[in-house]
């Protein structure tokens, strides 16, 4: 609703005195921000709910007292603890039943208060005004839910399209449009059929429909702003802009299927490649299911024969005795090998194996690892959990059961396992996080492996990961998953590459773990619904430690009660979400010529900073040979409130003939030669960034760029898993036109001249407020050659460079100031005063 606020929700707002105003629906809070401001402007509050956030709302909530309250939850359990408030703002869940019961219970407030609250609603046209969308259909009664599906919504087509295509086509919507119970405008209507408010709706059909509710104080003052607003052309202008967004972004995505193409072949190939596979491992299935018939009655006749033998004291029988039982340990381990191989080859879940009998077969010997067990209502699943890891051909020193509040029987079924040396603890941790962090502490081994309660290990899985740790720099060992349930596939795990597994996860949660690195980056995280096995590995493997791959792999159990399953499902789930952006340590780097005029301020917008201060590392870079201003950036430093800072003195070689200041002033007319040297200064610097720089993400700023202090944090949400760089725009001080090009016909850098909206790929930008993955800026040296014709800057080389890693995204919607470029435009525009006052008569 947010591009809407200026022309539209704000005189909305206005009209009314709304000086309480709830939030319903909050996601990245950009509308939030808005509200916040339009309640300090107004001394009002502003109550905003949400149940997952994509903001840091306990810090809004403490830097906006007393103008700002968030409520974490669902909204119709929210409702009933917060006060009457003057104007609402509907942009949750769209579905009829939440819209339905929200404008219920808003409505039964209101007959308490002297006067009901002018509503407004979003998206009550298409899509979601004849449609319902769910985040969680299990919360929603049988009796007020839609059949329904992932897939995406196209206008005019009643059914869903699959999901790849179509509107929003990773969300689960209804499966038809229309009838009755079925979307945001239906449950509207709905409601004013029973209103005693009398409540009128109005509908602005712009931006997927704005529907008002306008109590009857407020009928004639709204209907004539929105008779004013309508006719305005700011709010066409706003409309235009959103629709030019939606056509850049449509021709991105054309861009991009067409690049795909390549990728999408090469993907049927290895799908056929794996049916074929699959067809010979089903193949080599019934081949060992007949062999082990075979070995079962081989081990049946054995049996007899060796009763027979064990009756008789004869000593003619000793030579018979000893060769029966040689063959008898034969055929136990065939029997037993044969097993455990159909427990690999099988695509539905393996068998539990009945114990080898005492006395036959090897003794295991016992390993330095221990396996931890959360359980969290999983006591069904926990019983073959139990038995793989009991099963293992090495025998792990400790297994315990960390029971995470269960209310089912994983009490009972841990107990029967006590005499087996099974340890149980129960606590009531109410997360994975702190469950598995629990069990590490209570153990004592080198090693550690996390099994979830609802998946198995294959009986040689510790052993062949162990025998990966005879590497010493080796600190996590993983293997292949065979998913088995709901689902079955088997997803093979490359080899370890520290930059692919900054980008994506392919370890699996099973991995086994050397303590002593576990225990230096102080083990699980708790990140809400992110991806902590994730983080924890690529926490573990930023130190000189690395990860293998095993020869082996694990059962991992698909069912819709798993919280992979669940989250997976989560309109949050977004990449940022899923890779913990909000909690990755963070490089600020920042070369220094001298400029002190603005120092100040730049100092002041690094400090604003929204992110972890304990998880920045900021870097300053200093080239200007000047004491007195390194001495200034060094007592700075040292009040930064981050977690790390270092300051490298820098001057120019001598055998440059120029220094810093030298530099600036004569680059433009490149008195001996000092746009070559400018130029390489910055490479110099920059790549000081590529040899020191330990983060996977760093953000580049020039010292007279101020961001805005949310723009670290907007460029963090816009990263996704193809891009290599996210640029924020700025103005270039001469030209005028934004430091951010596309490649035209001709090869050409196209610079765009017009602010744009949203977020769009792009070809390159300067350094000066650029967020980039080092893996991919690390892959080449930064270098210039601005002595050709036309010279090639060292950004557009940099640009170029990453390209062939991945996509380079611009997100036009976060705020950047350029002070030089404000500087040029008043000198311009002085001396255009000066020279008008000239040729005055």
């Amino acid at each position: 609703m947010h591009p809407l606020w200026e022309h539209l929700v704000e005189p909305l707002l206005q009209v009314a005195q709304s000086r309480t105003i709830l939030e319903i629906g909050a996601e990245k809070g950009y509308t939030t921000e808005k509200l916040i401001g339009f309640a300090k402007e107004h001394e009002g509050v502003v109550h905003s709910i949400d149940p997952r956030p994509l903001f840091p709302a306990a810090q809004w909530e403490e830097n906006h007292r007393p103008h700002f309250q968030f409520h974490e939850g669902l909204s119709l359990d929210v409702l009933p603890r917060l006060p009457a408030c003057d104007a609402v703002i509907v942009d949750g869940d769209h579905n009829w039943h939440t819209v339905f019961h929200e404008l219920k219970m808003i409505a039964e407030k209101a007959t308490n208060a002297q006067k009901p609250p002018l509503i407004l609603l979003h998206d009550i046209d298409w899509p979601y005004g004849r449609r319902d969308a769910y985040t969680d259909p299990s919360r929603i009664p049988e009796e007020n839910r839609q059949p329904c599906r992932t897939g995406g919504v196209d206008p005019g087509k009643v059914g869903l399209r699959d999901i790849r295509l179509g509107i929003n086509a990773v969300s689960i919507h209804a499966e038809k449009e229309g009838g009755p119970k079925n979307g945001v405008r239906t449950a509207v209507e709905d409601f004013l059929k029973n209103d005693a408010n009398q409540y009128v709706l109005r509908v602005v059909p712009y931006y997927f429909g704005l529907g008002i509710l306008i109590p009857p104080h407020l009928l004639a003052p709204v209907d004539a702003t929105l008779t004013r607003l309508l006719q305005s052309e700011d709010l066409l202008k706003d409309c235009e802009t959103l629709r030019i967004a939606a056509v850049l972004e449509y021709q991105r995505l054309e861009h991009l299927l067409e690049h795909c193409e390549p990728q999408r072949a090469a993907a049927v190939l290895k799908c056929e490649q794996i049916e074929h596979r699959l067809e010979r491992l089903s193949q080599a299935k019934n081949s060992l299911q007949k062999m082990l018939k075979t070995s079962e009655s081989d081990a049946l006749e054995c049996k007899e024969k060796l009763l027979h033998i064990l009756q008789t004291r004869s000593m003619r029988w000793t030579s018979a005795l000893r060769r029966s039982l040689g063959f008898v340990r034969s055929v136990f381990r065939r029997s037993y090998e044969t097993t455990m191989q159909l427990r690999t080859a099988s695509d539905t879940e393996p068998r539990t194996l009945p114990a080898v009998p005492a006395g036959i077969g090897e003794v295991r010997a016992q390993a330095d690892i221990s396996v931890v067990i959360p359980c969290h209502n999983y006591g069904r699943f926990l019983d073959a959990a139990i038995e793989s890891v009991l099963a293992q051909s090495v025998r792990p020193r400790e297994i315990v059961v960390m029971d995470d509040a269960s209310s089912d029987e994983t009490a009972d079924v841990a107990a029967r396992y006590q005499e087996r040396g099974v340890r149980y603890i129960r606590g009531e941790w109410r997360s994975v996080e702190d469950a598995r962090n629990a069990g590490a502490r209570c153990t004592a081994s080198e090693f550690l492996c996390f099994l979830d309660a609802d998946d198995m290990l294959t009986p040689n899985y510790l052993r062949k990961c162990l025998e990966a740790f005879h590497d010493p720099a080796v600190a996590v060992v993983y293997g292949d998953m065979w998913e088995f349930g709901d689902k079955a596939r088997i997803f093979e795990a490359p080899q370890f590459d520290r930059a692919v597994l900054a980008i994506n996860n392919y370890i699996s949660s099973h991995a086994v773990l050397r303590r002593q690195v576990f225990d230096l980056v102080g083990g699980y995280r708790k990140l809400g619904n992110a991806h902590e096995d994730w983080d924890l590995y690529r926490r573990m493997t930023r130190f000189p430690w690395k990860a293998k791959k095993a020869d082996t792999s694990v059962h991992h159990r698909k069912h819709g009660e798993s919280y992979s399953h669940r989250s997976a499902r989560s309109p949050q789930w977004t990449y940022p979400f899923r890779a913990a952006y909000s909690r990755e340590p963070v490089t600020i780097f920042t070369p220094f010529a001298g400029r002190r005029q603005w120092f100040r301020i730049f100092e002041e917008s690094i400090r604003g900073l929204r992110h972890d201060p304990a998880l920045v590392s900021l870097q300053w870079y200093d080239t200007s040979g000047d004491e007195e201003f390194g001495q200034m950036l060094r007592a700075a430093l040292s009040t930064m409130p981050f977690g790390r800072t270092a300051y490298t003195a820098a001057p120019h070689p001598e055998h440059w003939g120029h220094d810093a200041s030298s530099l600036l002033e004569h680059r433009v007319e490149n008195v001996r030669n000092a746009q070559y040297y400018y130029e390489l200064a910055v490479v110099r610097a920059y790549n000081h960034l590529l040899a020191n720089c330990d983060t996977e993400l760093v953000l580049t700023l020039e010292d007279d760029v101020i961001p805005a202090q949310d723009a670290l944090e907007h460029m963090l949400q816009t990263m996704d898993e193809d891009t290599v760089a996210v640029v924020a725009p700025y103005r270039c001080p001469r030209n005028g036109h934004f430091l951010v090009w596309r490649m035209d016909d001709k090869g050409q850098p196209d610079f765009p001249d017009i602010q744009e909206t949203g977020v769009n790929e792009v070809a390159g930008s300067g350094f000066g407020c650029s967020l980039f993955r080092m893996s991919a800026l690390k892959k080449f040296p930064i270098m210039t050659r601005v002595w050709e014709n036309p010279p090639r800057w060292y950004d557009h080389i940099a640009f170029h460079n990453l390209r062939t890693q991945g996509e380079i995204l611009c997100n036009w919607d976060i705020g950047v100031r350029h002070l030089s470029a404000e500087h040029w435009e008043q000198a311009e525009a002085e001396a255009s005063r000066h020279t008008h006052a000239c040729v005055m008569p």
